[in-house]
């Protein structure tokens, strides 16, 4: 069958140009999308680590506010608040805040969804305690000082 001068399609090379560009297209979506959700999922992580952070930090700042006194122990590894009804110890177990009142059973402060790799304590004097955590090897730290309510 004969085409006719009117009937025209589209030549090889112009086809291979539109499969070439929309290859091009197709592939950089795909890389810009992967992209979006790999920072969604590094920010849901930091929000867990800021979460986790600010529920110890405001956890340890109103224990000691409330004591008399502190005592650092290990170290700086855990600490030690001296309440008028008795103690509570703060230590890091299993990657985690690990609390302990009086005799009482120790438990988590920080959820099992992140893992702390440094809890500190230091006495930066006047009364005065610093508490710092670090999540993942110092990817997101955060640190407080706080001070007994005896010591305003």
């Amino acid at each position: 069958m004969r085409l006719s001068s009117k009937m025209r399609g589209f030549t090889l090379i112009e086809l291979t140009i539109y499969i070439a560009l929309s290859s091009f297209v197709i592939l950089s979506s795909g890389q810009m999308l992967k992209s979006i959700l790999d920072y969604q999922e590094d920010l849901q992580q930091r929000n867990v680590w800021v979460e986790n952070s600010s529920r110890a930090l405001k956890d340890i700042g109103f224990v000691v506010r409330e004591g008399t006194g502190f005592e650092i122990l290990n170290g700086g590894a855990g600490l030690k608040v001296i309440l008028s009804e008795g103690e509570v110890v703060y230590s890091l177990a299993s990657g985690r805040l690990q609390k302990q009142v009086g005799a009482e059973t120790p438990y988590f402060v920080t959820g099992s969804d992140s893992t702390l790799s440094t809890l500190g304590f230091e006495d930066v004097g006047g009364g005065v305690v610093k508490a710092a955590i670090a999540f993942e090897s110092g990817v997101y730290s955060e640190e407080g000082f706080f001070f007994p309510r005896n010591q305003e």
